[in-house]
């Protein structure tokens, strides 16, 4: 049995319009923006559009946008290479190159998982070594992360956000 007690797969027949951002209000906006700048790209209006979207959501959604804590995941090298740039060094008119070895990325690598919020980091994890990273693992992240939430932002504990 389907939600709303359907019983078939197949796409019923409706007369609604499918939802776009053509409506007239979108519309008066990109128009006042030529009209404003003739030479303005395609790219440029998206990007001042975007700039717009977010300002709103900023001023409109601030209070919820302090109460997110989101991650992100990458890998740490133990070694990396310097650029030309700094390991470029002075030196006096005549006097030899230094000898340097051909460097590579070290092999030795660790993943950093990090859950930061408003105010910053309020958890990291390193990937323990030989650990595979499955369900299991993530699950084990999460369950860290909900200890520390309760100890470090215990406002969003008690708020049952």
């Amino acid at each position: 049995m389907l939600k709303d007690s359907r019983e078939s797969v197949e796409n019923e027949p409706h007369q609604r319009r499918p939802k776009t951002s053509t409506d007239e209000q979108h519309v008066k906006q990109i128009k006042d923006l030529v009209l404003q700048n003739r030479r303005l790209t395609i790219r440029e209006l998206a990007d001042t559009r975007r700039v717009e979207v977010c300002e709103t959501m900023i001023s409109d959604y601030q209070g919820k946008m302090k109460r997110m804590i989101t991650g992100d995941e990458t890998w740490i090298y133990a070694y990396d290479p310097e650029t030309t740039d700094q390991s470029s060094e002075y030196r006096a008119k005549g006097e030899a190159r230094p000898k340097r070895s051909c460097q590579s990325r070290s092999k030795i690598k660790v993943l950093l998982t990090v859950f930061f919020d408003y105010h910053g980091v309020v958890h990291y994890e390193f990937l323990p070594p030989g650990q595979i990273v499955n369900k299991e693992y993530y699950l084990s992240v999460m369950r860290h992360l909900r200890e520390v939430i309760r100890f470090k932002r215990p406002d969003l504990w008690a708020d049952n956000s």
